[in-house]
């Protein structure tokens, strides 16, 4: 509704109560006639143009209501609100209020009132609409091998869901490894050793460790690992160099005639091989002989003889005696040998051997021979006695085993003869 036309009706309405009571309580009054046409408009109305005329002055001026820079007639209503805004997802509180004598009924006082618009969120500088969403993640950076942590915060009307504070998030960089002073990359290997070094013939035993993340796997502190040189032997005050010979003996000395037992020892690594400990070995001088109070060195000879002496036309029988280491060989004792003169009308006794040898299986035991031996009814065993000599001795010899049951033996005859030897050596 227009404002004129509503203070037009609210003007009018009064006036007509007015007259009525006039006329009721008065005499009678004479009304002009309006038309109806003429209260549509201000200029029908006389008292609007004409408000000093002696008609409208005892009509009292209708009062305004004011609301929001704009007046209202009685009776007018407008709608208004409680605030000018609300926040996102509210309802604006409103309520009808009327002008009445000047006055709007009702408290509130804004005419217009708008919904706002969900607040953005601000995340790491960064604006998020509201009912938008952002990945965020608890730290900046973790450890190599770990997983970032993340979570969608959403925003809405200003507050931003979740508590995590990053906006990015990486994993750190895979440690080194140190190994003797050199740097290992995540991933690399390295040979390893126990040791640095190994005895002689003996072999390096490595090991390959990995970097992972700054730690290496396995064990083996050395870089490196070699084996040591082999050791020398040590052999009466002399060094013997590996794989070196030395010649040892078994004895220091041996006597004379025996040989130095010796052998050849090597040296393996500080060990020598064999058992002898000598380093050399020397052979005893040979011992010297003693004959007849005489010294005879060792491979001499010396000349002894069987007798002292012998009969006048006999011969000094001699042998050559040696001496070896102490030992004089043969048996003759005398040193000297003298053959006696030719004593005039006075002989040597002298005797002539003559031997005969006699075998026979005739008999079947020793004493069967012993008794042909003497002749005891048997013929003479051996032949007829030579011209002026006879039979010196008849032995059995019992040398010879029994054969075929019988006893063989070997008589043994002695011929001889005595007398005198001239001085020619002729024995009578």
């Amino acid at each position: 509704m227009k404002i004129g036309s509503t203070f037009k009706v609210l003007i009018f309405a009064p006036i007509v109560a007015g007259v009525i009571l006039s006329f009721q309580n008065c005499s009678p009054v004479a009304f002009q006639e309006i038309g109806a046409a003429s209260l549509g408009s201000e200029s029908a109305d006389p008292c609007l143009t004409q408000p000093d005329s002696e008609a409208c002055v005892s009509i009292p001026t209708p009062q305004k209501c004011s609301f929001n820079g704009q007046s209202y007639s009685e009776g007018e209503k407008v709608i208004a609100y409680l605030a000018s805004s609300v926040p996102a997802g509210q309802t604006c509180t409103s309520e009808e209020r009327i002008c009445t004598a000047g006055s709007f009924t009702g408290s509130y006082t804004y005419a217009d009132c708008q919904v706002n618009a969900p607040a953005a969120c601000l995340f790491n500088g960064k604006t998020i609409a509201s009912g938008g969403s952002v990945i965020a993640y608890q730290n900046s950076s973790v450890p190599y091998g770990q997983t970032c942590v993340s979570e969608a915060r959403s925003c809405h009307d200003g507050t931003l869901s979740g508590s995590y504070n990053f906006e990015t998030c990486a994993p750190g960089a895979p440690a080194s490894c140190l190994f003797n002073g050199q740097s290992i990359a995540h991933g690399g290997q390295v040979m390893a050793y126990p040791t640095s070094s190994v005895p002689f013939g003996s072999a390096c035993a490595g090991t390959m460790r990995t970097c992972n993340n700054g730690v290496l796997s396995g064990s083996g502190s050395f870089a490196s690992c070699s084996p040591e040189s082999a050791a020398s032997c040590l052999f009466n005050g002399q060094t013997i160099p590996h794989q070196g010979t030395v010649r040892a003996y078994q004895t220091s000395s041996v006597a004379f005639g025996q040989t130095c037992a010796a052998q050849d020892r090597v040296c393996n690594n500080g060990t020598l091989s064999g058992a002898y400990t000598f380093a050399s070995c020397s052979v005893g001088t040979p011992a010297s002989c003693l004959f007849n109070g005489q010294t005879v060195a060792h491979g001499e000879a010396v000349t002894a003889y069987q007798n002292s002496s012998v009969g006048y036309g006999q011969t000094c029988i001699s042998q050559q005696r040696t001496c070896n280491n102490g030992n004089l060989s043969g048996t003759y004792v005398a040193p000297t040998c003298t053959v006696a003169s030719c004593v005039a009308n006075q002989g040597q006794a002298c005797e002539l051997d003559i031997r005969y040898y006699w075998e026979s299986t005739r008999f079947d035991s020793l004493d069967a021979c012993e008794m042909y031996k003497g002749n005891l009814g048997f013929q003479a065993p051996c032949p007829a006695a030579s011209a002026g000599y006879e039979w010196s001795g008849k032995t059995c010899r019992s040398d010879s085993a029994p054969t075929n049951g019988k006893w063989m033996a070997r008589l043994l005859c002695s011929e001889s003869r005595m007398g005198v030897v001239s001085c020619n050596g002729t024995c009578h």
